[in-house]
């Protein structure tokens, strides 16, 4: 990986038996010689700032600069880490609830040694630690934090586990041995005494809104608006991905006016009309007044893309997706654009409170959650009463059951019911005595809050996907930034009705009212979308990458035969793949590629 691209991480070392030590410039601080010295160590990149003996690094972009300025009766022009600085002094930990982000920061109060570690509430930026005896090494990003130690941790195969099965983790745990990562809205409390780990945040739930629905739509307008503008990039400097889809949509056309100079990238692909938007993105773009740039996407290699980002960044892949991606984020640098602003989130942020209907049924409402599960989202406007009965079990039934009884049928059950069939039997223990999908049942709320909650905070951390956009458009040199995933907007959100996004034809319908009259009407009225997961199947499964794959994946060779049955994934997966359409082949793609990116990183980490 090239130096560059650590230009902006934090990193560092906190002592129980002395200070808390970095530098200003990790690439000058961490040559190829041995980086454990009582010298400086590096905390670099990002802003700095001081107020008396406290001094604060952040790494990223903090949010509500302008209240913590009047809080503390500073100037407006007083820079942000100079801020925190100051509220860090007077306040303590406190300071990180007048912060938004995403950020990640390091404060430190020489005088009275202590400080802390910081991730914003919705880990738009990771911290990772690693402890060693009395020292914790930390770092924004986990390739800068294996810099500093002084070998590389062993696997960890509870995460190796997750990876290969769904590419999730458990909370905090990453695929090297002892390195975790802080998490959303934790900090780490840093003395001579020892450390402890904290939440400044944590979503609480909050009784719904009243309103007519007219105000509701205007409400989520005004926040949507405030999302974008915190994430408008200065004049000229800015691209959207844009692609002809609601959520990039809602991005470009409340972006536009705030960021002049926003321009449009959008990927074209000529030989298969299904999947080509460009038509949608160019009636979003003229709408916005945004030049649009289209550019063309032949012939990707998902394996090639998977090298380069594990290369950079020390971990696999998590989807093919950059192959379509990165192409759009060099276009917008080629144009000048050193930001990409993107609809990540939209899903989650715009979507709908699936399990208002197990709520229905804890209450012994039976008609209203069967009426509810007729209008469910995409069932369509004549559910058939087998959809009807599957939606009432699946999410009405099993959605209002307590954790418990989930704990206590799973004991019972053979772990293999579980898990792939491929996975060995140790790591299929591993992942199934460790895996709870129904943790969110014991948020605070009701079943349907505690969900989305949960969705749009752990659930985004434990797929990784926070990172991985800003990986992704780090790697082709811009800053990448979601408008959707912020946290004002957010918590709106989770104050919405249960029902306001409930429909079974069209989807996300609260914002496409809030949007009418900003987006041409052809746009909010269209119910259709491209599925790119038959474009990313057909290249996993093109002659010559599969051939890749199957060499990859040699039973006599590959590492990750310790793990899976590697003669079983031939036969299951390798000789005869699906075709688009047919039974399964959306898992063939999810678990061929989970297979292959695990041995490619299993190379790295043994080379």
């Amino acid at each position: 990986m090239t130096a560059d691209l650590f230009a902006s991480e934090l990193a560092g070392v906190h002592d129980l038996r002395g200070d808390l030590r970095a530098g200003d410039d990790l690439r000058r601080a961490l040559p190829d010689g041995d980086p454990h010295t009582d010298g400086p160590l590096a905390l670099s990149g990002g802003s700095a700032g001081a107020a008396a003996d406290a001094r604060v690094r952040v790494a990223g972009r903090i949010d509500r600069a302008a209240g913590l300025r009047a809080a503390l009766g500073l100037a407006p022009a007083t820079p942000v880490a100079d801020a925190v600085a100051a509220g860090y002094a007077r306040w303590g930990a406190a300071v990180l609830g007048h912060v938004s982000g995403p950020f990640a920061l390091v404060a430190w109060d020489r005088a009275a040694q202590r400080g802390l570690l910081a991730q914003d509430q919705l880990g738009g930026r990771s911290l990772f630690t690693f402890e060693d005896g009395p020292r914790l090494w930390f770092a924004t990003e986990v390739a800068v934090l294996l810099r500093l130690l002084r070998r590389r941790p062993e696997p960890d195969e509870v995460a190796l586990a997750y990876h290969l099965v769904d590419h999730s983790v458990p909370d905090g745990r990453m695929l090297y041995r002892g390195v975790h990562r802080l998490g959303a809205g934790g900090w780490l409390e840093l003395s001579g005494a020892g450390r402890a780990t904290r939440r400044h945040w944590a979503p609480r739930y909050a009784p719904p809104l009243r309103a007519p629905r007219s105000e509701l739509a205007a409400g989520l307008r005004d926040a949507l608006t405030a999302a974008a503008a915190r994430a408008a990039p200065a004049a000229d400097t800015g691209a959207v991905l844009l692609s002809g889809g609601l959520d990039s949509s809602v991005v470009a056309a409340l972006a536009a006016p705030r960021a002049p100079g926003l321009r449009a990238v959008s990927a074209a692909f000529p030989g298969e009309r299904e999947l080509d938007e460009t038509a949608w993105a160019a009636i979003v773009a003229d709408r916005a007044r945004l030049a649009l740039t289209s550019v063309p996407i032949d012939s990707p290699d998902p394996l090639a893309a998977a090298e380069a980002y594990g290369a950079a960044w020390a971990l696999p892949l998590p989807a093919p997706g950059i192959v379509i991606e990165a192409p759009l984020i060099a276009a917008a640098r080629a144009a000048g654009a050193t930001v990409a602003l993107d609809g990540q989130g939209g899903d989650e942020v715009l979507g709908p409170a699936y399990f208002v209907i197990a709520d229905r049924l804890r209450r012994g409402r039976v008609l209203a959650a069967y009426r509810l599960a007729r209008r469910y989202p995409g069932i369509g406007p004549e559910p058939s009463r087998a959809a009807v009965r599957l939606v009432l079990t699946g999410v009405g039934f099993r959605g209002a059951i307590a954790p418990r009884l989930h704990e206590r049928v799973r004991g019972r059950r053979p772990a293999g019911r579980y898990a792939p069939g491929w996975l060995r039997p140790g790591p299929t223990r591993l992942f199934v005595d460790s895996e709870d999908p129904w943790r969110w049942k014991r948020l605070d709320g009701p079943r349907w809050w505690a969900a989305l909650a949960d969705t749009l905070t752990r659930g985004r951390e434990r797929a990784d996907i926070a990172d991985y956009v800003r990986r992704r458009a780090r790697l082709g040199g811009l800053e990448g930034r979601s408008p959707l995933l912020d946290l004002d907007l957010v918590e709106f959100v989770l104050r919405l009705p249960p029902e306001a996004n409930y429909d079974p034809v069209i989807s996300r319908p609260l914002a496409r009212e809030a949007l009418r009259g900003t987006l041409p009407d052809a746009v909010l009225a269209r119910r259709d979308k491209s599925d790119f997961a038959g474009f990313y199947h057909r290249s996993l499964a093109a002659e010559a990458t599969l051939g890749r794959v199957r060499e990859l994946l040699d039973p006599r060779r590959a590492g990750v035969g310790a793990y899976v049955d590697l003669i079983q994934v031939h036969r299951d997966l390798l000789d005869r793949p699906p075709p688009v359409g047919a039974p399964g082949w959306r898992a063939w793609a999810v678990q061929t590629w989970n297979i292959a990116t695990g041995e490619l990183w299993l190379r790295s980490h043994a080379a």
